[in-house]
């Protein structure tokens, strides 16, 4: 359930209930790229995704801020210990796996996050809003596992300068492949389709045939 406020954000195409990220902050501090790389090629909500997917260039980005904060992310919580490190540790000292992974298809806000808080897909206003959940966490006590909802946040941003936009020659493309694709189909099947035709009227010529057979 909800027990704070809920804060909206606005969804920018409602296919995949997509929105747009103005910036990402690792402890505090945010990652400087460019706004549109948070959003290459899309930034989707999907609970049926269950990790957090980032471009790779984020990706790596987030990474190197977690490294840099390390010692203050393994105070949190009591990490056991793993083959590899997910953070650059030698493999004999203890590590953190975390919830995301590099994407090649965009940003996706998956269920690791979702879990954390109560959120609300509001289609017919389009709209997606977070709140803090009254759901336990495994340390109550630990501030630096609390999950918060804080904003709204203003910036002079506008969203389409942060979306990701195919160029005019990449939607060209696209139409010019789907378009070579149908006419591919078309040629293979409809020799099927008249084939299979051909067939059917031939076995019903001959069935009629040994029915009049019969007859006589």
């Amino acid at each position: 359930m909800n027990k704070s406020e809920i804060l909206y954000a606005p969804i920018y195409k409602t296919w995949y209930y997509e929105i747009v990220l103005t910036d990402i902050q690792v402890g505090g501090s945010s990652l400087q790229l460019d706004c549109k790389e948070y959003n290459f090629d899309k930034t989707i909500v999907d609970s049926g995704t269950t990790s957090v997917r980032l471009p790779t260039k984020v990706f790596n980005a987030v990474v190197e801020a977690i490294k840099s904060n390390i010692l203050h992310y393994l105070r949190a919580i009591e990490p056991g210990p793993e083959l590899a490190s997910q953070a650059g540790l030698p493999s004999t000292q203890i590590c953190v796996k975390f919830g995301f992974s590099p994407s090649a298809s965009g940003t996706v806000l998956g269920a690791v996050l979702m879990e954390a808080f109560y959120v609300v897909f509001d289609r017919s206003a389009s709209r997606i809003g977070f709140g803090q959940t009254t759901c336990p966490l495994p340390d109550p006590d630990n501030p630096i596992l609390k999950h918060t909802v804080k904003g709204p946040f203003f910036t002079d941003k506008n969203l389409d300068e942060c979306a990701y936009k195919k160029t005019e020659s990449a939607h060209r493309a696209f139409l010019i492949a789907t378009y070579v694709m149908a006419g591919f189909c078309i040629v293979i099947i409809l020799p099927i389709i008249f084939i299979f035709f051909s067939w059917s009227q031939r076995v019903s010529r001959r069935n009629k045939g040994y029915e009049q057979s019969f007859a006589e």
